[in-house]
């Protein structure tokens, strides 16, 4: 096995269990760091939600790969500040009008997404969320309002808030009337369908890990990534060594080079301490 020079890290699922991080893996990344190997977060979180899961951890002096890939921002990536961005990408805006309109009319509540901020429509049966439990939601009338913003980088529309038929015939809608702008991304919690996001068609967290190891003058062949859903499939395929946690998916585990055990059982720290010398 080659010397591994850095690794690229989902959160959600792979470090992260219900919005937590077990001491565990966060001493098993801090000493990872310390031997002067970079852990690079791949999620599909905003930066500054990233952030807030991440703030206690040395990983803000390394790149973030945020939203699925649509963005990459570099080293110092915690401040909210435009020339450290390497990457975004946006949806054109007549295909996201396209999506906006079509949830409206079918009245899907989804989430439309910037790089900054993030808005959705009211919801049913759910607690509003206020600005200080959320600083980057905002609460809107109808889904084609957050568009007066300009082109958003994604969309979410969630199984919990929507039903798992609504999220299907959304996938479907952009799959067969915009797949030649957009792409797809499943995501699962334990095996079910939790969330769909629409991205610009190319994006992913491999093309991601790709920008930042041409930055960092690192080959793929020698990085890590460590990752539970089918959205990190690219990921773990363009790095040298690819790891599936143990909670992950069929499809993920059999793509990977190595799968340790589930987030709940120290997947993390279990990666980092055999594939790490």
């Amino acid at each position: 096995m080659r010397d591994i020079k850095a690794v690229f890290m989902d959160l959600d699922g792979t470090l992260v269990h219900d919005g937590n991080i077990t001491a565990e893996d966060r001493l098993a990344v801090e000493n990872t760091i310390s031997k002067g190997i970079p852990v690079i977060p791949a999620t599909t979180r905003m930066r500054f939600s990233a952030y807030i899961l991440l703030q206690d951890l040395p990983v803000t002096d390394v790149p973030l790969i945020c939203l699925n890939g649509a963005m990459v921002i570099g080293p110092g990536w915690h401040r909210a500040k435009e020339e450290d961005g390497w990457m975004e990408r946006k949806l054109e805006m007549p295909v996201a009008r396209k999506i906006s309109e079509y949830a409206d009319i079918m009245g899907y509540e989804i989430t439309t997404i910037f790089s900054e901020r993030k808005y959705w429509k009211e919801r049913r049966d759910l607690p509003v969320i206020s600005s200080s439990e959320d600083p980057v939601a905002h609460i809107i009338e109808s889904n084609m309002q957050a568009l007066e913003r300009g082109p958003p980088v994604s969309y979410m529309m969630h199984t919990e808030v929507n039903g798992d038929d609504c999220v299907e015939d959304m996938e479907r809608f952009v799959n067969s009337r915009l797949k030649e702008y957009t792409c797809t991304h499943r995501h699962h919690r334990m095996g079910e369908l939790k969330a769909i996001t629409i991205y610009p068609q190319g994006t992913s967290k491999g093309k991601g890990v790709e920008l930042v190891c041409k930055r960092l003058n690192i080959s793929v062949k020698d990085v890590m990534a460590i990752g539970d859903d089918e959205v990190d499939i690219p990921m773990l395929k363009t790095a040298g060594t690819g790891i599936a946690m143990g909670n992950s998916p069929d499809s993920v585990r059999r793509i990977a080079d190595h799968v340790v055990p589930s987030c709940q059982e120290g997947g993390v720290a279990h990666a980092l301490g055999k594939y790490i010398h």
